[in-house]
């Protein structure tokens, strides 16, 4: 690892910001506060754990469709729109495909989340496990509606 960014919050204040070391090797370009990374697939346990302290302030259910949530969502199959639900996002049951679109697409999360009404199902709704990297940023938006 070339270099790595840290910040401090307290009482909702960054109170400490640097970068250290450099963005990739044989480059010179340092890392700083604001240095964005590709961190994968992490930010899935912070989706769902956001989600479960917002089910556990009352603010949704794991069983909520998501379109209680985000309204203008839909999937091509209009049952699995109706259906579907933040448990089966988390759960990878929610049937979407894989990765359907490049991960360094210059699509932001709603306007993926809007194209998934283009994509047909790769399983039926909750029949089978299938990853889906949609399904958690699908998640995501729900935690920017919800929170505001």
């Amino acid at each position: 690892m070339p270099g790595l960014a840290v910040a401090v919050v307290l009482d909702d204040k960054v109170v400490f910001a640097q970068g250290f070391g450099i963005k990739e090797l044989g480059k010179d370009d340092a890392v700083d506060a604001k240095t964005l990374f590709q961190i994968g697939s992490t930010t899935k346990a912070f989706a769902a754990a956001t989600l479960g302290a917002l089910v556990d302030d009352g603010l949704l259910e794991w069983d909520d469709p998501v379109v209680k949530h985000l309204p203008w969502f839909t999937l091509k199959d209009p049952s699995v729109t109706r259906n579907v639900t933040i448990r089966d996002l988390l759960a990878h049951r929610s049937g979407m495909p894989a990765h359907a679109f490049p991960a360094l697409t210059l699509l932001n999360a709603r306007e993926v989340a809007e194209r998934a009404r283009m994509l047909d199902n790769q399983t039926p709704l909750r029949e089978e496990f299938r990853y889906s990297n949609q399904a958690y940023g699908i998640a995501g938006l729900i935690v920017e509606e919800v929170t505001g």
